[in-house]
């Protein structure tokens, strides 16, 4: 039952993170555009563009979007410490995040630069992400699992 609560408790904040990178991606991805382009967007076609190009909010310098989603995974593994829980809330994480994005960005009407039907944009923007994200999330996750389960450890003086 312990486990089951760590599962939840994890993938649940990993899913919210998630979903709040997905939805600041969304807004950028508009402002990078520029609101008065009519033509198409490659980037509604290719998660690589989102995943791997460099994005900056404010104050932080530029950095790939992958690079966040691997972290949140680091330290989701981390703090799981074990490689069979840190799966099941890599796939509870991604599920999840991708719909609340998708959900928020349907509900709140933000709008996909240069596509003709927002519906099939949301679609294909959020359904082509979520192979990379699950996959981000279990090398992370994995790698944060040995980390927090043998590494740490054995660090620390005890046997895992």
């Amino acid at each position: 039952m312990r486990s089951i609560r760590r599962i939840l408790i994890v993938g649940s904040i990993w899913a919210g993170l998630e979903a709040i990178i997905l939805v600041l991606s969304v807004l950028h991805l508009g402002t990078v555009q520029g609101l008065t382009t009519t033509k198409p967007s490659d980037s509604l076609l290719g998660p690589s563009t989102l995943l791997f190009s460099p994005y900056s909010f404010g104050p932080v310098p530029n950095f790939p979007i992958a690079w966040l989603i691997l972290l949140i995974a680091l330290i989701s593994g981390t703090v799981l410490a074990d490689p069979g829980e840190t799966v099941k809330a890599t796939g509870l994480a991604t599920f999840t995040g991708i719909l609340a994005a998708l959900l928020f960005v349907s509900l709140l009407g933000i709008p996909f630069p240069g596509a003709v039907s927002q519906a099939d944009a949301q679609a294909a923007f959020f359904g082509f992400l979520a192979s990379p994200l699950f996959l981000m999330g279990m090398v992370g996750g994995i790698l944060g699992s040995a980390i927090g389960g043998w590494i740490v450890p054995s660090l620390r003086g005890r046997p895992w």
